[in-house]
């Protein structure tokens, strides 16, 4: 009797093997493993590009910020502009300036101003409608004219009292007897070289001829002036503060325009 082989009566499964399955999920996860490694580089990748971008922007605005520091530093060391006021109204920027820095150019210019100013006698406001002048009276017992005394602002104060005394003095000699009629213009002609002598101080020739005139078209006479003045520097004034100085507001604004350039005169010497 033949015996029948029993695996001839276990039916063919349709699942694949144990071992079929198995790789199948190896291979599975293991894809899976490399499709999320290659997004988390991805990712890291994306976040380090903005981690350096946003180091770049911010090395860029350090850049700039120390950039603009500088140029605040620069504007506030930057010399201060000194503006001058011409005979038609105008007004214009002569030079720059700064501490106890003054240009030759500058003292020239203050030298030449002042001399001219102080020497010109007026016997009318300009400013007034060419009032009669007044005058102002200083120490002795006289008055020099108004626009003189204006342009003796620009000297030290204590040094301006004594050369005030000095111009009622010698405008009584050239006027006679108190002729109000004369008049004197000053033409400055030459303004030698400032000569330092340090801590803001400098000396300055100043040669020109005083024209004296009278109502009766004679001759006008000449006078020299020639002069050696001494001038330092100072802070040139506020009008804020030159107001609460003086109560006349057209002597405060005088004030200002004859410091203007940051100087004052501490004294004024004759020379042949």
């Amino acid at each position: 009797m033949k015996v029948r082989q029993i695996s001839n009566f276990i039916p063919q499964s349709d699942e694949p093997s144990s071992e079929i399955v198995l790789h199948d999920t190896i291979a599975k996860d293991r894809d899976e493993y490399i499709v999320d490694s290659s997004e988390t580089i991805r990712s890291k990748n994306i976040i380090t590009g903005w981690k350096l971008a946003t180091f770049g922007l911010l090395v860029i605005n350090i850049f700039f910020g120390v950039a603009i520091i500088g140029m605040l530093f620069a504007a506030i060391s930057r010399s201060m502009p000194t503006f001058i006021t011409k005979g038609n109204g105008e007004t214009e920027t002569l030079e720059f300036f700064t501490g106890n820095d003054r240009s030759p150019t500058l003292i020239k210019f203050f030298a030449q101003k002042t001399m001219s100013g102080i020497y010109t006698w007026r016997n009318t406001l300009p400013e007034q409608g060419n009032i009669p002048d007044p005058g102002i009276a200083v120490e002795g017992g006289r008055k020099i004219p108004t626009t003189a005394y204006r342009y003796t602002l620009a000297l030290d104060p204590e040094f301006a009292n004594s050369y005030r005394k000095g111009l009622g003095e010698m405008q009584s000699i050239v006027q006679g007897n108190g002729n109000k009629s004369v008049q004197t213009t000053c033409l400055v002609e030459q303004v030698g070289e400032p000569e330092s002598l340090g801590a803001g101080k400098w000396k300055v020739k100043v040669t020109g001829t005083q024209l004296i005139v009278n109502s009766n078209n004679e001759q006008p006479r000449k006078l020299n002036i020639n002069v050696e003045m001494t001038v330092r520097a100072v802070p040139p004034p506020l009008l804020s503060e030159v107001t609460r100085k003086y109560e006349d507001i057209g002597i405060a604004k005088a004030a200002q325009i004859a410091r203007a350039e940051g100087l004052e005169v501490i004294s004024i010497t004759n020379i042949k």
